[in-house]
């Protein structure tokens, strides 16, 4: 089933965003999994079903991949009068359980509940190929116009 989170979730979706992290490869960071547990904990608390948006896809009652969108607003642009995006995130699902299209419906509900809010632009961002050939499916395109700083660096 596939359903959006809701705040008996955060447990759950906190112990998934460890797991995530893990896989990607970020558990080389000097981060206990606890303190990263707890802020997921912190953020999702403050912000879920607010403008954090988590689809998630459950096999009998457990949790076993997540996409998320969070509405992000700017000052308006010509290109975008509202100011809105949806930016996706959390793109996760259990190894067990890939390449049985579970992303391809969970990003349709994220699409799905943009176009109910009237936001016409999403963003993400991935460096994973076959997330690449995925995301192109639903017309997203790469833009070389984002630039990064780490704060703490400077």
């Amino acid at each position: 089933m596939i359903r959006k989170a809701n705040l008996e979730d955060i447990d759950n979706l906190s112990t998934l965003r460890v797991e995530h992290q893990k896989e990607e490869g970020k558990e080389e960071y000097n981060c206990d999994d606890i303190i990263l547990q707890n802020n997921a904990k912190l953020f999702l608390d403050k912000h879920l079903n607010k403008d954090y948006f988590c689809f998630i896809k459950e096999i009998n009652s457990d949790i076993i991949a997540t996409c998320a969108v969070q509405i992000i607003e700017y000052l308006p642009l010509y290109t975008n009068l509202s100011g809105k995006i949806g930016y996706i995130s959390n793109v996760y699902t259990k190894e067990e359980f890939r390449n049985n299209g579970i992303q391809k419906e969970l990003i349709k509900e994220c699409i799905k509940f943009l176009k109910s809010k009237n936001i016409s632009k999403a963003e993400l961002g991935t460096s994973n190929p076959i997330a690449i050939n995925l995301y192109r499916k639903f017309g997203f395109y790469q833009n070389k116009n984002a630039m990064k700083s780490n704060l703490d660096l400077l």
